[in-house]
């Protein structure tokens, strides 16, 4: 099983920048991942978004070869309350 992000780009509402733009990256479950970078790099945002809790601008976020990016929020919900935990 394995959660991963295709061509992902993040601009908030209000901004100007994008926070991130065409990242592909993939995750395994069970694994240990660091998400390092500098303050305002977009850790949090990448998390936000791995966690179905942010819509991306473009590009989706996939498990298992679904794309779970563009799910109503109560799938989205539902798939977080069983599939996802945060510790911050």
């Amino acid at each position: 099983m394995s959660l991963e992000v295709r061509d992902l780009s993040f601009t908030y509402p209000r901004g100007r920048e994008p926070i991130f733009t065409e990242l592909s990256a993939g995750f395994r479950f069970g694994a240990v991942t660091a998400v390092t970078g500098p303050s305002g790099g977009g850790k949090s945002t990448l998390l936000y978004l791995l966690g179905l809790l942010l819509r991306p601008s473009g590009g989706q976020v996939v498990e298992d070869g679904v794309n779970l990016s563009r799910m109503p929020d109560g799938a989205r919900s539902a798939w977080r309350a069983n599939r996802v935990g945060f510790v911050f």
